[in-house]
C-alpha cells in the first residue's frame, strides 16, 4: 500500500481529501519517516503510529485514529462522486403534463416564468395585457388578455378548463407617496394589483377543486408588509393586500387539494424597472442607487425568480401552501 487514497480525482495538491488528511495528521511529515523513533503506518498518511517507548495502547489508540481519519477521506470522496453523478441528471421535465397560465407574460419576470415551464415540459398559456409582448414564446399558446376584465378572464378559462398551475403575475408599479399619488394611481393599482387575483381565482378554482389539484402563485413584493420603500404608497398597499389573499385562498381551499403560495421579489432587473429608472432626472444615479441598496452588490435577475415559480408549481412543494418566498438579495434583512 502507498498510505494514499486511490479515488480518483481526490488526491491532486490542494484537493478536499488531501487537506483532510493533512489536518488531522498526528505526526511528523514523511520527511520524518524514516526516524528511528517512530514507525510508519501507510494508512495513517505520515500520522505516527507509535514511538519506541510506547507500545501497545498508544498504538493501538493512533491505529483507530487512522482508520477513522481514512474513513472520513473515503466518505467525503463518495460524496463528492455522488454530487458529480446528480450533475449529470438532467433535471428538467418537473412540470410535465401540466396545464399552466401566466398572467403577465410578456416580458420581466413573467415571460421568465412561462419560459421557465415551457422548458421544464409544461403546456404554457401566455397571456399578457399587450399581444405583441407575446412574440417569440414559441411552442406556447398565446392569449391577450386585460386581467382587470371579468368576462374576458372567464371567458379564457370556458377555453382552458384545464388549467392546473396559475401564476398571478400581472402588475403595475404606481410611484409617489400619499400625498402624490392620484386617485387614478390608486384604482388602477388596485384593478390589477389585486383585482385581477379575485378574478383570476374565481374562473380558475372551480377546475382545480373539482381535480383536487392545483397550485396558485402570486407574485407580490418585498414591498409590502416585509418592508418600506419611498414612493411606493399605493404599489405596498397592494402588495400586501397580494400576501393577504395568498394566504386566505391557501387556508379556504386546502381540503381541496390546491394550494396558494406568493413570491416576493426585492429589486429585479426588468424592462419595466428599465423604463423607471429612464424616467429619472438622472438615470444612472438612480440605478446606482438600486444597487447600493443590495446587500448582494447586484439587481436580481426575472430568472432567479422564475426558478421559485417552477418549484412551487411542481410537486417539489407539495407540502407548501400559505408561504410567501422571499428572493430580494438581502434588501428586507
Amino acid at each position: 500500500m502507498t498510505g494514499e487514497s486511490t479515488v480518483a480525482g481526490f488526491d491532486a495538491p490542494g484537493s478536499a481529501a488531501v487537506a483532510i488528511r493533512r489536518a488531522l495528521s498526528l505526526g511528523p511529515s514523511r520527511s520524518d519517516q524514516a526516524s528511528k523513533h517512530s514507525k510508519f503506518d501507510p494508512m495513517m498518511d505520515g500520522a505516527v503510529v507509535g514511538v519506541s517507548s510506547r507500545e501497545g495502547a498508544s498504538v493501538t489508540h493512533q491505529k483507530k485514529i487512522g482508520i477513522a481519519v481514512n474513513f472520513v477521506v473515503l466518505s467525503h470522496a463518495c460524496a463528492n462522486l455522488c454530487c458529480a453523478d446528480m450533475r449529470e441528471v438532467d433535471m428538467r421535465g418537473r412540470l410535465t403534463g401540466k396545464r399552466c397560465l401566466i398572467t403577465g407574460a410578456g416580458q420581466g419576470i413573467g415571460r421568465s416564468i412561462a419560459e421557465a415551464f415551457h422548458a421544464e415540459g409544461a403546456r404554457v398559456i401566455a397571456s399578457d395585457l399587450r399581444a405583441e409582448y407575446l412574440r417569440g414564446l414559441a411552442g406556447m399558446i398565446t392569449v391577450p388578455l386585460d386581467v382587470t376584465r371579468t368576462a374576458d378572464v372567464m371567458e379564457v378559462a370556458a377555453q382552458h378548463p384545464d388549467v392546473e398551475v396559475l401564476v398571478n403575475c400581472a402588475g403595475y408599479v404606481a410611484v409617489g407617496n400619499v400625498l402624490s399619488c392620484t386617485n387614478e394611481q390608486f384604482d388602477t393599482s388596485i384593478a390589477v394589483n389585486v383585482r385581477s387575483i379575485m378574478n383570476m381565482a374565481k374562473a380558475f378554482l372551480p377546475g382545480m377543486c373539482l381535480r383536487n389539484k392545483g397550485s396558485i402563485v402570486n407574485i407580490a413584493s418585498v414591498v409590502s408588509t416585509t418592508k418600506a420603500a419611498p414612493d411606493r404608497f399605493a404599489y405596498a398597499a397592494t402588495k400586501a393586500a397580494v400576501l393577504a389573499m395568498t394566504r386566505s385562498i391557501a387556508i379556504d381551499f386546502i381540503k381541496q387539494g390546491v394550494r396558494c403560495n406568493s413570491i416576493s421579489p426585492g429589486t429585479i432587473d426588468t424592462p419595466s424597472l428599465s423604463t423607471r429608472i429612464a424616467a429619472a432626472s438622472d438615470p444612472e444615479r438612480a440605478r446606482a442607487a438600486l444597487v447600493a441598496r443590495q446587500p448582494l452588490g447586484r439587481l436580481g435577475k426575472a430568472t432567479e425568480v422564475a426558478a421559485l415559480a417552477v418549484m412551487l408549481a411542481s410537486d417539489e412543494s407539495c407540502f407548501m401552501t400559505g408561504a410567501d418566498l422571499v428572493v430580494d438579495g438581502g434588501m428586507s434583512l
